[in-house]
């Protein structure tokens, strides 16, 4: 059967999905989570505690770490691992780059995809990110995949870079290799 009350929005990185999720979650009245969001906490946190992805203790950090999502009425959501608000942190590239090796860890997935499933329970909630229409909410009624080019989602990074640190000089075309490899991860992972 399927639910009316998810709404997925599935994608490549940089294309604007966190942007359509957010204006829709507004126009609907429906909460917003952005699951990379929580790949990109597990990824800051081993990075910090240098951990490789190949590490098993990975797994137990994902299950460890408290991450939630706190909405406001004007659509915004922040992202709050352990009671910190981490939303403007989890944008790093090194750390954007980091969570696609922490996303080919079948038992980090899974716990992720167990925590993603409670924040669906008796609410209306647009979840955006990889695998949420096929794997994680199949019984979701609306489900949504957006694609740009390489060009186009390398732009989207660098402005979305400039706009949380202005300061930031950074040229388009040097993130277009970083997309590239995480496309490339995201694509050939075997789950």
């Amino acid at each position: 059967m399927k639910n009316k009350n998810i709404i997925t929005i599935d994608g490549t990185s940089y294309v604007g999905k966190s942007t359509i999720a957010r204006e829709l979650a507004k126009l609907l009245g429906f909460i917003y989570v952005n699951t990379g969001h929580m790949y990109r906490a597990v990824a800051k946190y081993a990075i910090e505690k240098n951990i490789s992805y190949k590490d098993k203790s990975l797994i137990s950090l994902s299950e460890d770490l408290n991450i939630e999502f706190i909405f406001s009425d004007k659509g915004l959501t922040r992202t709050i691992v352990d009671n910190k608000d981490l939303t403007e942190l989890l944008h790093d590239p090194k750390i954007v780059s980091y969570s696609s090796k922490v996303a080919t860890i079948a038992e980090v997935r899974e716990i992720l995809t167990k925590k993603q499933r409670s924040y669906s329970k008796n609410k209306q909630v647009i979840f955006e990110g990889r695998d949420l229409g096929t794997i994680v909410f199949p019984e979701a009624f609306w489900k949504f995949f957006i694609t740009a080019t390489i060009e186009v989602r390398a732009k989207r990074m660098k402005k979305n870079l400039i706009q949380r640190e202005p300061s930031k000089k950074v040229n388009f075309v040097d993130l277009v290799p970083i997309i590239d490899e995480i496309d490339k991860r995201d694509k050939n992972r075997n789950i």
